[in-house]
C-alpha cells in the first residue's frame, strides 16, 4: 500500500532569518527533503539572495527537449557536476566542457 505520509515543520526561526519556505528539515519527514533529491537543483530566483547565484529561465520546450535527450542517453558522458546550478542544456555542455579542460590540464 501507497503512504503519502510526510509532514513538513514550519518555524518562526527560520522565517525570521528570511528564509522561504520557512521548513526545518530536521524536524520534517518527506521524501522530497531527501538529500539525494534536494541535491539535484537549479539556480531559483528566490533563492538568489542566498546562494549569490542569480537565478535562470528555462524555456518548458528546451526543458522538455532536453529531459528527451537525457532519457536517449544523449548526455550520458558528461559528468554529474556539469548538471549543478546551472541553467539550460548548453550550459551543462559548456560547464562540461570547462571540467574536461580544467582536468586536462
Amino acid at each position: 500500500m501507497f503512504s503519502s505520509r510526510s509532514v513538513h515543520a514550519i518555524t518562526v526561526k527560520i522565517s525570521e532569518l528570511g528564509i522561504y519556505p520557512a521548513v526545518d528539515p530536521l524536524d520534517s519527514t518527506s521524501r522530497m527533503l531527501s538529500p539525494h533529491i534536494l541535491v539535484r537543483s537549479f539556480p531559483f530566483h528566490v533563492a538568489e539572495v542566498f546562494t549569490g547565484a542569480p537565478g535562470k529561465y528555462v524555456d518548458l520546450n528546451e526543458n522538455i527537449n532536453s529531459f528527451q535527450g537525457l532519457l536517449d542517453g544523449k548526455y550520458n558522458d558528461l559528468p554529474e557536476q556539469s548538471f549543478y546550478m546551472v541553467g539550460g542544456i548548453d550550459e551543462v555542455v559548456a560547464k562540461a566542457e570547462k571540467i574536461y579542460k580544467e582536468a586536462a590540464a
